[in-house]
């Protein structure tokens, strides 16, 4: 059994989240069982007993729409994680009630507590696993040992280190750690000026921020990992003015087609989302106007469905497919506690 964790989104008038909707009608092709959890429904409830004795096992049931489900055995059910991990306040620039906080970290407790437990095989991602690779410092840092190229960073809130980035670098470009949407817009990646900085130092001094070398570049890619197959989108950003510095601007345009990799970076990608722990992922790639490929990012819940209907359902069906195989794949407990070490154990 697939169990997903999904909410509604508001994007689609509170209809399911499309990429659930794409990935189960797969499920529904081959007749695998699943069943969706939505954290906000009014009419979905979750109920988890921990094991409090050896011989009383652990027990979830969930109320689906009035129908219950019951799992007791081991190895119950595969787990996968489409909610969000942050409050929609923070995510449109607002510092977000006390009640929601403690709803998001009563929820996040719940769904840890779920990925660790012996009903559990495995988490499509798990919540360590996004946890770690959500922080873009870490990122970089396992970029450049995996042997991928970055561009010159300096992560900063200081203005003078900010400002020496440009003795090395033609042009410099400004990115936030987390998204940012409010009243003003949405926050994008944006090329900065050395006198921006100088008049803005107060401003600059607020918050840490990503600066980085701005590299000339041919196209982009959008690489998407799941377990080891790999998909890559080809991003023709360079041809619209509105794409050229961030593609995102421009994600309802045509300039997404089925893209490559040279076997090097692969590979080095490869190491780069096994060590991470993560099963799905969606990378960012500059291709330099000379023809070598950048690491921008990692993206541990990437959307894919905008790259369009064929490529969107190769990537669908992948990740489908990986949910099935991890299904009926037996896993020992001694196992699923070696790969939680590990992944401990790197970070640290």
């Amino acid at each position: 059994m697939i169990i997903i964790l999904s909410q509604e989104c508001r994007l689609t008038q509170n209809r399911l989240d499309p990429h659930v909707a794409s990935v189960t009608r797969y499920f529904k092709k081959v007749g695998q069982d699943y069943l969706i959890f939505k954290r906000h429904h009014p009419k979905h409830f979750l109920s988890f007993q921990p094991q409090t004795s050896l011989d009383k096992p652990p027990r979830l049931t969930l109320q689906l729409d009035g129908a219950l489900y019951e799992f007791k055995s081991k190895n119950s059910f595969t787990l996968w994680n489409r909610s969000k991990s942050y409050l929609d306040a923070e995510k449109n620039g607002q510092v977000g009630t006390v009640d929601q906080k403690f709803r998001m970290l009563q929820w996040r407790q719940v769904i840890n507590a779920l990925e660790s437990s012996s009903l559990c095989k495995g988490a499509v991602n798990t919540s360590l696993a996004n946890y770690h690779m959500d922080l873009k410092i870490n990122q970089l840092n396992m970029a450049v040992g995996c042997g991928l190229t970055i561009p010159n960073t300096v992560i900063s809130n200081d203005p003078d280190e900010i400002l020496n980035l440009f003795n090395h670098c033609n042009q410099v470009i400004y990115k936030a750690f987390t998204p940012l949407v409010n009243e003003k817009g949405t926050l994008y990646a944006t090329i900065i000026s050395a006198s921006q900085i100088e008049h803005a130092r107060d401003s600059v001094g607020v918050a840490p921020g990503i600066y980085q070398e701005y590299i000339q570049k041919a196209y982009e890619l959008r690489v998407y990992v799941i377990g080891d197959q790999v998909i890559v989108v080809k991003i023709d950003s360079q041809q619209q003015a509105l794409t050229k510095h961030d593609w995102r601007r421009g994600q309802s345009l045509p300039i997404f087609t089925k893209g490559a990799l040279s076997p090097t970076v692969e590979r080095q990608l490869l190491n780069f989302h096994q060590q991470s722990g993560l099963a799905y992922a969606a990378y960012d790639f500059i291709v330099t106007l000379q023809g070598q490929e950048i690491f921008l990012e990692c993206n541990p819940g990437g959307q894919w469905l905008f790259v369009g209907n064929v490529l969107g359902e190769k990537i669908s069906e992948a990740l489908a497919s990986y949910l099935i195989e991890q299904d009926v794949t037996e896993i020992s407990a001694s196992s699923k506690k070696r790969a939680v070490v590990k992944l401990c154990q790197h970070f640290n």
